[in-house]
């Protein structure tokens, strides 16, 4: 039988005592009256129709700009320390390896044909990657985070739910801007601003745009070489809106981003002290593993640029019926080179004359068609969507010295992908308490690629024509083939995927009074299966794998309380994951297979509240259980994954925050801001179950002076104050493979950003 394990409380009572603590220290303010102040309302589109986050039924956490600018947040990754059910992790790659969990699900990646479980659209358009929408935040007015399956509403790749992010929309009537300039240790500089200028009586255009610069955070074991894991990168967009009537708008969204830098290198955690890839004598405490990063002489270099263009059309044809449009493209390339085996010896490396190259082209069209019938009863919505997607991957990995031989090996992928899907969502009132939301879609995927592949091709490699697809023995691996010996194998001419799939969703919601509702929903979520596109150069694979399907159940309840001075949302949850999709890294090469059985039950509470018109708190809270159950495969690759739990996925997980605003005198105020997320032990690798992170409890405060109308402000912040040194994706390392059978392994992993500090200077205008 299977029991949860219990949290720490002791490092929850840390969050609350932590929190707690910030208002002692001030004048006591006496506790509100109901009818002082209210809770604003969020205004969320998570049914693609604007309300009230607290009027629709289904699990959604909505986070606006001044959050961001509370905290602190500058990007996608830093919503985690805002939303407890949500993990968002790269490791040597931002733009290839992304990867974002929701309910301790998602998908780990290095692959390109590995779609993501969650996706992720910035103002209505589906990103193709996580990695792309891991850029700066510049100009940003909301993010949406829905739990749960959302295929029937945003379509593919949202089997276990969706982020939407929202910029700030042009205004034909007033002009506005802000700029903010941040700097702080490891020499941090970020810059960024936005303006809006209506043009006339019908247009306005909004310029936004973001840069930050910051030094390397991971030492290298070369003193010669400059530390890993810094950042340089800028965004800009631009916004053109046109609203000739009140029945007919049109906007026109542009960006470009860039980035340049030293990363993304992991540090030794574990140390096989036998193996011979680390020198003599290395020792590896965890508490400092950032100062003893184990490299050869090359650390991971990675450049970026991606652009794109999108456009909404919305026509309100009557007062009864909407249509609208959106049109977009997007385009995005990396490069890097660096060390590939994650040791100190030189076995494998990609140089900077010959990078790792990859593309992503993309292109999307969605007609939605929105009214009202049976005098209002009904609430119908129609949509059709067509996406196209287009990659390229490039690697060459070379042998390094301690091979013993001049070896590389060279993968060439290129895919074309088409998405179609139909779909449409109806709510339907059946008195005016009950309502009933019915939804269905159906998507079609098709898929087609190929790989060359460099192979060996010698008396050692007994595969017939040296196709590596025969399973042969790591003679056949080129890396370890000297070139001479090697030939170039096409490995998948004609590769294909193709299937279709119908999702729905189906919910009853009960509004037991104007301030409290409860529901219960059953829904089901797709992510596309696919070619495996790997690019490591370094292991072999097979051609496809097949896609994930989700059933999700759900109940809820969302209330205002003490007079809308509180709310309190609920949800728990059981979801059912078939033929989930598994990629991990053994250190040497990269595994793609299905499991046939996963699971994540759990459930989520979100609490804001007013305590005083000065001080106002959040506390999220989520629980989940995922895992692989006990008869998850039958797959003797798969099989050892039965019983353990989902990678990155701790059973409990919270995050606490509070503003308190304190006058100075009637022209000043000073603004406190703490912020805690507490996490229990979880698992970084899926191969090395009894490799655990630790509880932890990451803590972030900041003390902001304002005017009181808020056009001017000096923050002091603090992140990661404790300086947790976190992991957050962990891997076998090569030594693993040589060193004596029976001794101890060797796991390097990714860290979380140490404890970083500064200023922000901030104006509105």
């Amino acid at each position: 039988m299977y029991f949860p394990k219990s949290p720490d409380l002791s490092r929850v009572i840390q969050i609350i005592a932590f929190i707690a603590a910030v208002p002692l220290g001030f004048p006591a303010v006496a506790f509100a009256q109901e009818d002082d102040f209210l809770m604003e309302e969020i205004l969320v589109t998570a049914t693609k129709r604007a309300a009230s986050i607290q009027d629709v039924p289904i699990s959604v956490q909505g986070l606006g700009s001044d959050i961001f600018e509370s905290r602190g947040t500058v990007d996608l990754r830093g919503i985690v320390q805002l939303s407890p059910s949500v993990s968002l992790i790269t490791s040597q790659s931002v733009a290839n390896t992304a990867s974002i969990r929701i309910r301790g699900i998602g998908t780990t990646g290095n692959n390109a044909g590995f779609e993501s479980s969650v996706g992720i659209f910035v103002d209505g358009v589906y990103q193709p990657r996580p990695g792309i929408a891991f850029g700066e935040f510049a100009d940003i007015d909301q993010v949406e985070i829905l739990r749960g399956p959302q295929g029937t509403l945003f379509g593919r790749n949202t089997s276990v739910g969706a982020i939407s992010v929202k910029s700030k929309r042009p205004d034909i009537f007033d002009s506005d801007g802000h700029a903010s300039l941040s700097v702080g240790n490891y020499g941090m500089v970020n810059v960024s601003g936005g303006f809006n200028k209506p043009l006339a009586d019908t247009m306005a255009i909004r310029i936004g745009g973001s840069y930050r610069n910051r030094e390397g955070t991971v030492s290298n074991a070369d003193s010669s070489l400059p530390d890993s894991n810094d950042m340089d990168r800028y965004l800009l967009r631009a916004q053109y809106l046109w609203e000739p009537t009140e029945a007919l708008s049109l906007r026109v969204i542009a960006d470009a981003s860039e980035s340049d830098e030293r990363c993304c290198d992991p540090v030794l955690v574990s140390l096989n002290t036998t193996g011979p890839a680390q020198p003599p004598g290395t020792t590896v405490d965890p508490a400092t593993a950032r100062e003893e990063r184990i490299t050869d002489s090359q650390g991971r270099v990675e450049s970026s640029d991606q652009s794109g263009i999108s456009a909404e059309l919305i026509w309100n044809i009557n007062d009864g019926l909407e249509l609208t449009y959106l049109p977009a493209y997007r385009e995005s390339e990396a490069r890097s080179y660096g060390d590939d085996d994650f040791t100190a010896a030189d076995v494998v490396r990609t140089d900077p004359g010959a990078p790792n190259e990859g593309g992503i082209e993309s292109m999307t069209h969605e007609f939605r068609l929105h009214g009202e019938a049976l005098d209002g009863a009904l609430d119908w919505l129609f949509g059709i969507y067509y996406g196209d997607e287009d990659i390229s991957e490039l690697s060459v990995r070379v042998a390094g010295n301690d091979v013993g031989f001049p070896a590389n090996a060279a993968n060439l992928f290129k895919q074309s992908a088409e998405s179609y899907s139909i779909f449409t969502h109806n709510i339907i009132s059946l008195t005016d308490l009950l309502s009933l939301t019915l939804g269905i879609r159906y998507v079609d995927e098709r898929k087609r690629g190929g790989l060359v592949s460099s192979v060996g091709n010698n008396a050692a490699c007994p595969a017939p024509d040296g196709n590596p697809a025969n399973d042969p023995p790591i003679q056949c691996n080129p890396i370890f083939t000297p070139a001479n010996q090697t030939d170039l194998y096409d490995l998948y001419p004609n590769a294909k995927f193709e299937d279709d799939a119908l999702t729905y969703t189906a919910n009853l919601a009960a509004s037991l009074n104007d301030d409290a509702m409860i529901y219960a929903s059953v829904s089901e979520g797709f992510k596309s299966g696919g070619l495996n596109l790997d690019i490591t150069g370094t292991g072999f694979v097979t051609p496809t794998f097949d896609s994930e399907v989700v059933t999700s159940y759900e109940l809820g309840a969302k209330m205002r309380l003490l007079g809308g001075m509180m709310t309190a949302n609920l949800t728990v949850f059981h979801m059912d994951i078939d033929d989930f999709q598994l990629l991990t890294f053994s250190g040497v090469s990269f595994s793609v297979f299905n499991v046939e059985k996963a699971m994540s039950t759990g459930a989520e509470l979100d609490v804001d509240a007013y305590i005083s018109e000065n001080l106002q708190i959040n506390a999220s809270i989520a629980y989940t259980d995922a895992r692989f159950p006990s008869d998850c495969s039958n797959n003797p690759v798969a099989v050892s994954q039965c019983g353990n739990d989902m990678p990155n996925a701790p059973d409990f997980a919270a995050v606490v925050g509070a503003d308190w605003t304190l006058p100075i005198n009637p022209d000043v105020k000073l603004v406190i801001t703490p912020n805690a997320r507490f996490e229990s032990s979880s698992q970084p690798s899926p191969f090395v179950p009894s490799f655990k992170q630790k509880s932890n409890t990451v803590i972030d405060l900041s003390a902001s002076f304002a005017g009181v109308d808020d056009r001017f402000s000096v923050a002091l912040w603090g992140k990661n104050l404790t300086n947790e040194n976190n992991y957050t994706r962990a891997f076998d390392t090569v030594s693993n493979l040589l060193a004596p059978p029976g001794t101890s392994g060797s796991q390097y992993s990714w860290l979380i950003d140490p404890r970083t500090y500064g200023v922000t200077f901030r104006t509105k205008f």
